[in-house]
């Protein structure tokens, strides 16, 4: 047995004020039980919540009540379903004080990032029995590579008591291919 955590990054729009990274995790049934009333309220509509909450890409030719509406259902979904989330947000403005000498536009991601993993490893960890846990992150071209040796350096940090039960390998896949990264990027997007 093996829990499935899908996650996903956030942001508001200028990237300037806020940036979070959420994973949502289960078991595979139970990510199949969602995917079935997902698929009920949205349709073949790839969900995106800053697009859904502002009238924008797929949302623009819906009303605004109307997508407003379409948000809650999912919210509804989400917390209706024994799926676990957690994540990690943090003010731009108090990491570029914290550390004037890093890349504001870059290495939020990656402490975020590196949070949602650890949040969904210690899911795993709690599980009664400890389980195991896949990890899917949303697609990003441009930290695909470093993400994925971020992820290699946690799964062999052998000081960490959650690192054993990551698996091996993370996947990244493009939101509209997986309803698990459409509800990370909900629930990221409530954290932002």
């Amino acid at each position: 047995i093996m829990l499935i955590a899908y996650g996903d990054d956030s942001s508001d729009a200028k990237k300037a004020r806020v940036f979070a990274a959420s994973a949502i995790v289960g078991r595979q049934e139970e990510w199949d039980a969602l995917e079935i009333k997902w698929r009920a309220v949205n349709g073949d509509r790839p969900f995106h919540a800053t697009d859904c909450e502002s009238d924008g890409g797929n949302f623009r030719t819906t009303d605004h009540a109307s997508n407003k509406k379409l948000y809650a259902a999912n919210v509804g979904l989400l917390v209706n379903s024994p799926l676990m989330g957690a994540g990690v947000s943090i003010s731009i403005a108090d990491y570029v004080e914290l550390f004037p000498f890093a890349a504001a536009d870059e290495w939020p991601y990656y402490l975020c990032f590196s949070g949602a993993i650890s949040c969904a490893a210690d899911i795993g960890r709690l599980s009664i029995p400890p389980e195991r846990v896949k990890v899917t992150f949303d697609l990003n071209k441009d930290r695909d590579y470093s993400a994925a040796r971020l992820y290699d350096f946690m799964v062999h940090h052998t000081e960490w008591e959650s690192a054993a039960l990551l698996d091996d390998e993370i996947s990244f896949v493009d939101h509209r291919k997986k309803i698990g990264l459409q509800a990370a990027d909900l629930l990221g997007s409530v954290l932002k």
